[in-house]
């Protein structure tokens, strides 16, 4: 969608800057796409020729813009930076990496009041994290794993490395954080493992080695502990990985503890050869803590595998469960009706299904077009509840009110993040189309 001349490159190597007549065309095209029939639409507010990554650096209510880039390849090899800016297009810094630089995370390692960034690096075969202030300013880096492409016999693939999570949990009882990584490996299937290192030094403390393709590591505090643990899903890829007894043929739930060094403390297989998704909390507010579990995927047609269980925390033990019979997918965990109880809702066909969490069915809403999934994210509108897009099947997606009617339609794009401008300004929703993102508020 870009077109020659729409942007003015920088000098720094920086992410271009979208020239200020190009800017009033995007709007203008943007703003006359989204006009439709329904009560509300989206308004281009700006755009971008890169797609940022939004995060408050500064705690002042305004979210920074975060762009990734490859300035070259030599030999050397690759050479990545990522370059910080505020909303108004004024830079921060940009800090400059030998290696591809990879998705950045945001987590206070440090114990100070400010959150650091944390900067995943992939440099031949080794991955390392690289640590900067927000600020800007560099503060350290270490070696986190290395790995190999896989050799097959039409040629090797390529050693396909990912963060899934960061965390930072003092393990060894000594009052100062550990960085824990939960790693995850593609096609070339390992390592798969979750790591602790001490901060700054990078020094490996301990490591657990996983066969399954992780998809979710949600961090919890269960009930008369003193460290965190790491509960975790993953999805059967079926691509031959296995270690600690797990491989990535099944689906699995799984449970590792911090407690001095990583350990996988407890294993379930799901009886699935799809993937699961969880949700850790008091879902129902009866005091205790749950495990929802939605098991089932989208490219699925197996409908007797798809279902809903809810576990004990503690135990895991199963409380309740739902065999659905029908080829739902892409679960969203919202309490939507603001009465403190979560409710599930799940895509089909050309419906969206509200459960609650006694598993009944208690809303289903048609959709004007075919969908081909749901994601929430935060507020947009100031209402209180986070907002539900219906993506649909050939492009674009709807806006729904916390009755699932639509509210507001794009004809094309997916959403990306929102991005928080302050207490007076409502956030806008970010939106990639082609190859521009657009920043857009609900009007």
């Amino acid at each position: 969608m870009i077109l020659t001349g729409l942007t003015n490159p920088t000098h720094n190597g920086g992410p271009p800057i979208m020239r200020p007549w190009a800017l009033v065309v995007l709007i203008m095209l943007g703003s006359a796409c989204n006009r439709d029939v329904w009560p509300r639409t989206l308004q281009v507010v700006d755009a971008f020729a890169r797609s940022p990554t939004m995060f408050d650096l500064d705690g002042d209510g305004i979210d920074e813009l975060i762009f990734r880039h490859q300035i070259a390849r030599d030999l050397d090899g690759e050479q990545g930076a990522l370059v910080l800016r505020t909303l108004n297009g004024n830079t921060i810094d940009q800090l400059n990496y030998a290696g591809r630089v990879l998705s950045p995370f945001f987590l206070n390692i440090l114990g100070d009041e400010a959150p650091e960034i944390l900067i995943p690096i992939l440099r031949n075969d080794s991955l390392f994290v690289a640590v900067a202030s927000a600020e800007g300013i560099k503060l350290f880096s270490f070696f986190l794993a290395s790995g190999a492409p896989r050799i097959e016999p039409d040629g090797p693939l390529p050693w396909d490395p990912a963060v899934v999570a960061f965390e930072a949990i003092d393990i060894d009882g000594d009052d100062t954080n550990e960085l824990v990584t939960v790693m995850m490996t593609g096609f070339a299937r390992a390592p798969r493992s979750v790591y602790a290192h001490s901060i700054p030094d990078g020094r490996l403390i301990g490591k657990v080695d996983l066969g399954g393709f992780v998809t979710q590591s949600v961090r919890y505090l269960p009930t008369g502990a003193t460290r965190p643990v790491l509960l975790l899903s993953t999805s059967a890829t079926n691509n031959g990985g296995f270690a600690g007894n797990v491989d990535d043929h099944h689906t699995y739930i799984m449970l590792v503890g911090l407690d001095g060094s990583p350990t996988l403390d407890r294993v379930r297989e799901m009886d699935t050869d799809r993937g699961t998704t969880i949700s850790f909390g008091d879902h129902d507010r009866d005091g205790t803590d749950e495990i929802l579990v939605f098991v089932g995927s989208p490219a699925g047609d197996n409908r007797d595998d798809v279902r809903v269980e809810v576990l004990d925390a503690a135990t895991w033990r199963v409380l309740r469960s739902r065999a659905v019979g029908e080829v739902i997918f892409s679960p969203v965990v919202i309490d939507l009706d603001r009465d403190l109880r979560m409710e599930l809702l799940v895509a089909k066909r050309d419906e969206i299904w509200m459960f609650n969490m006694d598993l009944d069915i208690v809303k289903r809403r048609t959709t004007p077009s075919l969908i081909s999934g749901i994601e929430r994210w935060p507020d947009i509108d100031g209402d209180g509840i986070d907002e539900i897009v219906a993506y649909q099947r050939g492009g674009g997606f709807f806006l729904l009110d916390p009755s699932l009617r639509v509210k507001a339609r794009r004809a094309a794009g997916k959403v990306s993040g929102v991005m928080r401008r302050g207490n007076s300004v409502p956030p806008a929703l970010v939106v990639i189309e082609g190859e521009t993102t657009y920043m857009e508020q609900l009007v």
